[in-house]
């Protein structure tokens, strides 16, 4: 029996290999990131272009403030531990930049689940319909029977 082989995702995006887990580069994407060697977090991000990436680290360097899935895993552990966010180095940079813009701001309400009231049948019982029954009187012996 061959054994069906699926790529390893999770080393996949590590590497820059991919968009996401599950999800490979459009073509587009794919040319940046190996032919115009921009960093796979910036292509993530939306940047496609040397100009648009050099802009965009251009502006990092002016304000200091690196964008949380340009960061490292490490980085991004300890800022989530910062914030009380009980994370593990088994949680991908994804999960992590996910958690870490979620904290401080309430998660959204669920909504109410409203199940239909229903009612319980309580079925009256029937009267069965009266059958009469025939009583067969025994038949008598006769002369006819007691020959046999």
């Amino acid at each position: 029996m061959a054994m069906i082989s699926t790529p390893n995702w999770g080393r996949l995006y590590a590497q820059g290999r991919c968009k996401a887990i599950g999800v490979p580069w459009t073509t587009e994407e794919s040319l940046a990131v190996f032919n115009k060697v921009i960093p796979a977090p910036y292509v993530r991000l939306g940047i496609l272009s040397v100009t648009e990436y050099e802009k965009r680290k251009a502006k990092e360097e002016k304000t200091k403030e690196i964008p949380l899935l340009v960061r490292s895993k490490d980085e991004l552990l300890l800022l989530a531990h910062k914030k009380g966010i009980p994370a593990t180095s088994g949680a991908d940079v994804e999960t992590l930049v996910s958690l870490i813009e979620r904290k401080g701001k309430p998660l959204p309400k669920p909504e109410p689940v409203h199940e239909p009231i229903v009612e319980p049948v309580v079925e009256e019982p029937k009267e069965e319909p009266k059958v009469e029954k025939k009583v067969e009187k025994p038949k008598k012996k006769g002369k006819k029977d007691e020959k046999k």
